[in-house]
Order: C-alpha cells, then structure tokens, then sequence
C-alpha cells in the first residue's frame, strides 16, 4: 500500500495525490500472479477528475549470472481505467500492458528495482513508464517502499508505503 503524489507536465493540470494497492501470489517459482488498484485526484481551474485504475496479469523473474540475488523480469496484463470528470460524466476505458525490469536482492533482504513498461489503453492514448524503486525491511515481513517514476510525457510521480511479505 503507497501514498502517491503526481506532478503532471501540463500547466492547467495541478499535482495530484492519491494511493496505491498491489497484491501478487507465486503459484509457482519464477512466476507470479498480480493485481493492483490506484486512486488518483486531478484538479485544473474549472474542473475535477477522479482516476479509478485496475491492474492485473502475470510476473516472470529468472536468475541472472550465477547469483539469485540478480533477476530479469518481465510483466504482461490488463488495464481498467475508469474516470470521474466534473461536468463531463463518467468514461472506461480498458488496454494492456507489457514491460521489463531488474532486481536486485541485497544480503539483509532490501531490494533495488528498476522498471519499463509500455502501456496501451484505448486507440490513442500508450505511454511508456520508467519506474526506480527500492525497498528496505523494518521488521521480519515488513517493509518501507519508495519509488520515483516519469513517463514519456514527462509526468513525475513519487510514491511511499509498506510492503507485507507472507
């Protein structure tokens, strides 16, 4: 679960806030299943959007070198965005998503991740996503998460929360 501030790279558009749920299950080794929810609420002078997200697909990751503690990754699933615009009404749109990455476990657990992905929702609107994260125990299971994202159109976003580990 992450608190998440947005800086979009549109003047009219102020910095939103919101949160961010991720859930993932590993039926098998080297492959997960994942979910994830995001809420965010954007603000211009005249208007309000309320941004509903759903995630969901699957997670390879695989050993790189000899070590364990190195792994690819590779990420393909859906996307349900649903908006709340003032004045304008209600819209859904649905697409996919597709993206790679490299982790590294640290020897007292932490880890350091960094992410691409390509996403494509409707006819026009793709974005391609780069993703830095990091993570860091505090007690057994639990751990502090920070990441920094930007997109093509240059929009930043900061993220902070817990990630529980059972």
């Amino acid at each position: 679960v992450s608190y998440k501030w947005v800086h979009p790279d549109e003047e009219a558009i102020h910095n939103s806030n919101g949160v961010a749920a991720k859930i993932s299950f590993s039926p098998i080794e080297y492959f997960a299943i994942e979910g994830g929810y995001d809420y965010a609420s954007f603000k211009t002078e005249d208007m309000s959007t309320r941004a509903n997200n759903w995630t969901y697909g699957g997670l390879g990751y695989f050993p790189i070198g000899c070590s364990n503690n190195f792994h690819g990754l590779g990420r393909v699933g859906g996307i349900s965005e649903h908006e709340k615009i003032s004045g304008v009404g209600d819209s859904t749109v649905n697409g996919v998503y597709a993206g790679g990455g490299l982790r590294y476990l640290l020897d007292n657990d932490a880890e350091l991740e960094g992410n691409i992905t390509y996403s494509h929702v409707e006819e026009d609107t793709a974005n391609w996503d780069y993703e830095v994260a990091g993570l860091y125990p505090i007690i057994d299971k639990l751990a502090v998460k920070a990441s920094a994202a930007i997109n093509d159109n240059k929009d930043i976003a900061l993220a902070g929360g817990l990630r529980y580990s059972f």
